[in-house]
């Protein structure tokens, strides 16, 4: 019973991963967008019953394990292409806040 969390920095093409992996595995897609605020998106992740792929920006370590928990994944996929290709995607369909959050994921995620 996969229950499969993608996680990224914004643009970095985690719906893209999700939709595709939805159809190919027939497994209900969640995710941010599609709930008014963050406790309705965390609530429904919580009582969802079955397998389901769940779609988050994580932007600390801590807040990656609460999804984790939130999510109970059983599997979890890191969307991290390169900042410069992240950035030029931002640019062609984001949004100035999107574009800040992009250096915000990253600062959080440097390998050290």
């Amino acid at each position: 019973m996969p229950r499969i969390l993608i996680y990224g920095a914004p643009a970095s093409g985690k719906s893209t991963r999700g939709e595709y992996l939805s159809k190919s595995l027939n497994i209900p897609l969640m995710y941010r967008e599609q709930y008014p605020t963050d406790r309705d998106f965390i609530t429904a992740v919580k009582e969802v019953v079955g397998d389901v792929i769940v779609i988050r920006c994580c932007f600390s370590n801590q807040e990656l394990r609460d999804w984790k928990r939130f999510s109970r994944a059983t599997q979890t996929i890191c969307v991290q292409p390169p900042l410069k290709q992240v950035k030029l995607q931002a640019l062609n369909r984001g949004t100035p806040e999107q574009y800040a959050a992009i250096d915000r994921w990253f600062a959080g995620h440097r390998k050290r």
